[in-house]
C-alpha cells in the first residue's frame, strides 16, 4: 500500500517535471483534488531530462528518508545515479538552463510531496498494523485466519480506503 502510493507521487512528479516541455500534453495542477503545481517560465529554455532527473531524486528522498542512526546505502545508490544523469545531460548546456531545469524539477517535487502528506497515508509505513483495529463482525465480513499469512493478527492498513485520492 505504501509502496504504490509513493510510486503514483513518483510517477506524478516525473510527468509533471516534464508536461511543459510538451505541447501535446496537459499539467494535472488543478485538475487532482487540492494541487496546484509551479509553472515554468514563458518563453525561457529547459532541459526536461535534468528537471526530471532533479524531481524524482528528491522525490525518492522525501517519501523513503534514511531512519536516524542508519546507513545512507539508498540514499547514497540515489546520488550516484543522479549524478551521472545530471554529469551526461548538462555537458554544454548554458548553466543557467541547467539550474533554472533543476529548480523546477525540485519545485515540482516539493509541491507534491506537500500535497502528498495531507493524504491520510504520509509515513504509512511507520503504522502497517493497527493493534487498535475492531474486525466488523457479520456473516459477510472476513475473519483473520488462526493461522495467517504473518505474523500479525490484524489487518495492513485498515484505514487506507479513507485516504484522499488523486481525483
Amino acid at each position: 500500500t505504501y509502496a504504490s502510493r509513493s510510486l503514483g507521487y513518483m510517477g506524478l512528479s516525473m510527468y509533471e517535471s516534464i508536461v511543459p516541455g510538451d505541447p501535446t500534453h496537459r499539467s494535472m495542477s488543478g485538475q487532482l483534488s487540492g494541487l496546484t503545481l509551479p509553472s515554468a517560465e514563458t518563453g525561457k529554455t529547459y532541459h526536461w531530462i535534468l528537471s526530471m532527473n532533479a524531481a524524482q531524486e528528491l522525490m525518492i528522498k522525501l517519501l523513503y528518508p534514511v531512519p536516524a542512526n542508519s546507513h545512507r546505502f539508498i540514499h547514497e545508490r540515489i546520488d550516484s545515479l543522479s549524478n551521472a544523469v545530471f554529469t551526461e545531460y548538462s555537458k554544454d548546456i548554458n548553466p543557467e538552463i541547467v539550474n533554472r531545469s533543476v529548480e523546477f524539477g525540485e519545485a515540482i517535487a516539493q509541491t507534491i510531496y506537500n500535497w502528498s502528506v495531507t493524504d491520510g497515508g504520509d509515513k504509512g509505513y511507520t503504522r502497517n498494523f493497527d493493534p487498535n483495529f475492531a474486525f466488523p463482525t457479520g456473516d459477510s465480513y472476513w475473519i483473520a485466519p488462526a493461522r495467517g499469512q504473518t505474523i500479525s493478527p490484524f489487518p495492513l492498513h485498515p484505514h487506507w480506503g479513507g485516504n484522499r485520492t488523486f481525483v
